[in-house]
């Protein structure tokens, strides 16, 4: 990558946007400012062309003469959906077509809607396996974002996962053994914990500071505010935020309505933690459009026990000479910047031009008119010579069949036995069914299943097995299923409502459904004749 680039990420309340220069080995910011999304200009991940948005843009960049025209947008939408998959280890461009014919598994959507995209997380060697990260984006998403670059005379270089953007901002600049992140933006936040160079967890949580800047709006000891952004800047410059849940006042509206963000991120530290007992969260880094809000470290400190501190951007990436606060305030926009290092690029698909009048393609019609001709001359002729053909071998047939006659007798009789034998054998189908295959697939299973298995209720049928199974985690379930699948007794294996939640012991739980269809045994065979 060479040359400017401009990296924006669309918010429901604020855009940010940062331009880089990526000529250098430690690329350069040369401006980064931020503007108001309009209220549903951004709807379940689609950009809405709204004409005062476009030019508000237009207005920013040419009021900084920013002449740059490529782009990279950085996506985040609850349709985006994220999953981690495991698959054999084949060439890294076999890969994307390996999971197309697999979507089923761990997609149930349909895929002429939605476009797959993939990042490699672990090469498992040994076992011959890669770990990775893929994501089924709307393709809805990905043409509005198409369509506002347009109206912009922007030309889309790159689109990247808000997810990935921040892991890769993570590996690139903090350096402890496990690496906690928490983006905190105006409706939702993302916590990101990376340990060495794997995600090991990343939850995207529906709170961020919107409801504290809405509460700062209402309050009228702040002031008089006429925008989100104005609260924003209120609660960067004056402490809006009490240290503790249990302190009261004039703050306490404000910081109560931050209870709901603390108290998700505190599960899902502890079921981490809870699950790895050997490894514990030294420190917290946050950035994102509320990180900056004087306070905020402070209660989430107390409340998470776990020293919590600002990310103040990307060093290598802050121009010589810029000041500490100035530092400060690029945290903000962390999640655009990060959105150069390493993005997964959706590409939004091709569809067919249209045949240029008077090209190559007009002559396509002509062509296969004077081929149909050609063709039909061809028939006429062929009906002709085929007629008297035809006319031969009916004669010669016609002689076979008279010479045949004795053995057409032997032939029905031969008839008569089959048909008896059908019967006998439709009867005896009645006898047997394939709930027969029942006992060899439980002991299949007793002799496969890891201990930790928990079947919580099994419905069974005629033609399979229907089960609630409980197993501690991801891994051990996909252990089980690839066990069930590889069941002699078993022919085909449907998994659906699978669930993960943390029980009152704070352990893991992932739950799911399976049915299992059996193995055509004899009883189902005797329907053929």
């Amino acid at each position: 990558m060479a040359g400017k680039v401009l990296c924006i990420e669309i918010g429901s309340r604020v855009t940010h946007v940062v331009e880089l220069d990526q000529k250098l080995k430690n690329p350069k910011l040369h401006h980064f400012f931020k503007v108001s999304t309009p209220e549903d200009g951004v709807k379940d991940g689609s950009v809405h062309l709204m004409p005062e948005f476009v030019e508000q843009m237009k207005e920013e960049l040419k009021s900084r003469k920013i002449k740059t025209k490529k782009v990279i947008f950085v996506l985040n939408s609850t349709r985006i959906a994220n999953r981690e998959v495991e698959i054999p280890m084949v060439k890294e461009k076999q890969i994307q077509d390996l999971l197309i014919t697999n979507s089923a598994e761990f997609f149930p959507v349909d895929l002429t809607q939605y476009q797959l995209v993939h990042n490699i997380i672990e090469k498992k060697v040994e076992e011959k396996k890669y770990r990775l990260s893929v994501l089924a984006v709307p393709k809805e998403i990905i043409r509005s974002y198409h369509e506002f670059a347009q109206a912009l005379g922007l030309e889309i270089f790159a689109m990247d996962y808000l997810g990935n953007s921040i892991a890769q901002g993570m590996k690139a600049e903090m350096r402890q053994q496990v690496k906690v992140a928490v983006k905190i933006d105006e409706e939702t936040s993302m916590l990101t914990l990376i340990k060495g160079e794997k995600v090991e967890l990343q939850r995207n949580l529906s709170y961020g500071i919107g409801d504290a800047v809405e509460a700062v709006m209402e309050e009228s000891v702040f002031g008089e505010i006429h925008s989100f952004i104005e609260g924003l800047e209120v609660m960067r410059q004056r402490c809006c935020i009490h240290e503790s849940f249990e302190d009261g006042g004039q703050k306490e509206t404000v910081t109560e309505s931050l209870r709901p963000l603390v108290g998700n991120l505190r599960r899902i530290l502890d079921y981490y933690v809870s699950g790895h007992q050997n490894t514990s969260i030294e420190e917290i880094g946050i950035f994102g459009t509320g990180a900056g809000c004087q306070g905020l470290t402070e209660l989430l400190t107390n409340e998470l026990n776990v020293r919590v501190y600002v990310i103040e951007g990307i060093p290598r990436m802050i121009a010589n000479g810029s000041s500490i606060a100035e530092k400060i305030v690029v945290g903000e926009y962390l999640g655009a910047i990060a959105g150069i290092l390493k993005p997964l690029n959706f590409v939004l698909e091709q569809t067919s031009l249209t045949p240029k009048e008077g090209g190559r393609e007009s002559l396509l019609p002509k062509l296969l008119c004077g081929i149909c001709l050609l063709l039909s001359v061809a028939m006429v002729a062929g009906t002709l010579i085929s007629g008297t053909i035809l006319g031969l071998e009916k004669r010669s047939l016609t002689e076979e069949v008279e010479a045949l006659k004795e053995a057409e007798e032997v032939y029905r009789e031969y008839e008569l036995v089959g048909e008896e034998y059908a019967s006998v054998k439709e009867m005896y189908a009645y006898t047997k069914t394939p709930n027969d295959m029942v006992l060899d697939f439980w002991e299949e299973m007793e002799a496969k299943m890891p201990s930790e298995i928990l079947i919580e209720t099994m419905t069974m049928g005629l033609e399979g097995i229907s089960m609630k199974i409980k197993v501690s985690d991801k891994a051990v379930a996909a252990d089980v299923i690839w066990q069930l699948r590889n069941c002699n007794s078993i022919a085909n294996v449907q998994v659906t409502q699978t669930t993960e939640h943390v029980d009152d012991q704070g352990k893991s739980i992932v739950e799911f459904l399976a049915y299992c269809e059996y193995t055509k045994g004899e009883g189902s065979e005797t329907n053929e004749t």
